[in-house]
This record gives structure tokens, sequence and C-alpha cells, in this order.
């Protein structure tokens, strides 16, 4: 039997988290699993430095209260608890249960970070304080099987941790939004869309005239409201912004600087799928995607976007855009919606990871 980790985000303090894919990524990715009928083992998120091994031990006896011998766990990462729970979580279910866990991986923090945060968490426990960059190449060789966004991703890992378990690789995460609603096609537009957590786009101050930028997003600063260039359009929940994105192009760009792509966050675009892709896709807005980005290959292939080297490359390709060319990204658009509102590629993962852990030989095709 398959099982999910069921995150409580309640005790998490950050309100400008809630607007982001730090909630709604993995609270969809519980509800995707539970579609093809794994149960939920649920998590809260709190934080004991001190907690003694008889109270978590008996903390985790009761979160596996329904597990049966053989049963596998997916975990999602990163959790922010004392991570020696995790540890000893997976510990038990091999000793206890002879199960098998999996680590779905959303993001591997110590790739994203620089070197003053890695530092910092280097004077940290890995597995007593509170989940950190330090904590990641401790605990993440202790699971019998890894998910993760791209095969960059994956080779990333097995370079660094001398990973030699089953990685699975699965591409975009799925977005969820009411199943009765139905996303219409856009119309052809010239514009440039950008919804996402703004602080990390630093690159928007500075665009040139001539763009058309309708922004959606927390932590918007006056440079940003006050550009004669940019619309800013407000900040919605992630399952209200499909409805709200406006026709035009989905600009998925991660940046300090422009044109290039620069800084920590940029050069993690080329592992990383970045979760406004699904955002995106739902609503059916073709991409522009940073060329070196994982998603990049994919997204050309699928004929639902174009990739530049750089932001200066994006006018030209937009001014010599055609409505036929619009019509064929959105023909491509109305299928892969669909993929994504239903989180296939999540569910093709975890099925893929469950299947080949609980193999004798993964190798021996059918």
């Amino acid at each position: 039997m398959l099982w999910i980790t069921d995150i409580n985000f309640q005790a998490v303090p950050d309100e400008n988290l809630k607007n982001t894919a730090y909630f709604k990524a993995k609270s969809d990715y519980t509800q995707y699993m539970q579609e093809i009928n794994a149960k939920t083992l649920s998590m809260f998120v709190y934080y004991w430095k001190d907690e003694s091994a008889a109270s978590i031990h008996a903390r985790i006896d009761g979160m596996l209260a329904g597990f049966h011998r053989g049963d596998t766990l997916i975990v999602q990462l990163p959790v922010y608890i004392r991570p020696l729970n995790i540890k000893i979580l997976i510990e038990h279910i091999h000793n206890e249960f002879k199960g098998k866990v999996i680590a779905m991986i959303h993001d591997y923090e110590t790739l994203l970070y620089g070197k003053e945060k890695l530092e910092f968490d280097q004077t940290l426990d890995p597995l007593m304080d509170v989940f950190h960059t330090g904590t990641y190449d401790v605990l993440v060789p202790e699971f019998d099987a890894l998910i993760v966004h791209s095969e960059p991703f994956k080779d990333a890992l097995k370079s660094r941790l001398n990973y030699n378990k089953p990685i699975v690789v699965q591409g975009p995460f799925g977005y969820k939004i009411a199943d009765e609603i139905d996303i219409p096609e856009h119309k052809f537009s010239r514009s440039i869309v950008f919804a996402g957590y703004l602080a990390k786009a630093q690159y928007l101050k500075t665009i040139p005239e001539g763009w058309h930028l309708d922004v959606f997003g927390p932590m918007v600063n006056e440079q940003i409201k006050q550009n004669p260039n940019i619309t800013y359009h407000g900040n919605f929940s992630p399952t209200e912004l499909p409805y709200h994105l406006p026709d035009g192009f989905g600009l998925v760009w991660a940046s300090e600087t422009y044109p290039e792509v620069t800084g920590i966050a940029g050069m993690y675009t080329k592992i990383n799928y970045s979760h406004k892709i699904s955002a995106y896709l739902t609503a059916k807005l073709p991409l522009i995607v940073w060329s070196k980005s994982a998603p990049a290959k994919w997204v050309v292939e699928n004929g639902l976007g174009f990739a530049v080297d750089n932001l200066d490359e994006i006018t030209p390709i937009l001014d010599t855009m055609t409505e036929e060319k619009y019509r064929y990204f959105q023909k491509n658009l109305n299928t892969m919606s669909n993929l994504i509102r239903e989180g296939i590629f999540e569910k093709a993962a975890a099925l893929d990871a469950y299947a080949e852990i609980n193999q004798i030989s993964s190798r021996t095709k059918y």
C-alpha cells in the first residue's frame, strides 16, 4: 500500500508564503496521491529540539497505526521540523514494517542558496536544528528512492551524494483548480505576463521601454508599481490565479539583473521546474523560458512556447509572432492544461518509484 505525507501548514507563521507555491505544491501533491489510492499520513509542522526519544517514538507509533508490513511512504521535502524525527520515521518503517520510504524533493535548498547562507547553516546541527541547507546531504541518502524535477536535477544529486538508489524524474508539477471550471483559450496578444514571488524578480525594475508587462504576486515594491511599462494586478491565491491571467505569454525567469540570468536563483533553474510553469500551463498561457533552464527543451519540443538566451531576445520574437503561431500554442496548451490539472506527471513518477523499489529486479522488463 502507498502512503503520502499530509502536512499541516497551519503552524507556519509567514503569511507572505500563503500565496506562493510553498503551500500549494505540497497540498496538491497530497491530493493527487490520494487520487491513485494512496493513504495519508498526517505530519504536523512543529519544532521541539529536545523532544525525548520516548516522546518521538510514541508519536511515530501513532502516526503509523494504520501502516502494514511492506507498505511504502512518500515524504515531501523539505518539511520544517526537527530532521531527526524524519530519520527515526524512516528507520521505524524499515525495521518494524520492512517497508520503503521515497523522498519527493520539491526543493534542494543546498543547491539554491548562496555562500553566506550555506556557511551559516554549517554551524547548525543537520538533524537536531530545524530543517536547513545542511540537512539535505545527511538525510536524503536515508531514503530508498527519490523523485526529482529533471534529468539535470537527478545528475546533480547522483554526483553530490554518490546516490546509487533509484531516482525518478517527474517533470512539471500538477496544479489543482476547481474541476468544474473551464479555462478558455487566450486571444492573440504580444503582452508578457509575470506571476510569482516578486522579491526574486529584481530584473523587473529595469525592463526596457516597449515592453508591456502584466505582473501578479506578493512583495511588490514601489519601483515596480510606478514603472509605466508594468501593470500590477495585485496578489491572488494560487487557486484563483489562473482565472486572472490575461492574454499574452507567461514569463518564467529568475534573475537579479536585466537582461542576462544572474544570481543563485537563476542558476537553480538549470535543474528546477518552477511551479509557475504549471500555473501558466493550467491557464493556457504559452511560455517564455530561459534556454538553459531545465524545462526549456520540453517546452519547445511540445509546442508550449519559446526559449531565449536573454531577455533582449524576447521583443524581436514577439514582434514577428503571428496569430497562427499563437493558435498553434493554444492547441497544444488545451491538452497540456488538462494533464497538469490532473497531476498526470506527479502520479506517473510516484507510481514508477513505487514499482521500482518494490521489485526484486526492476531492470527486467515485462
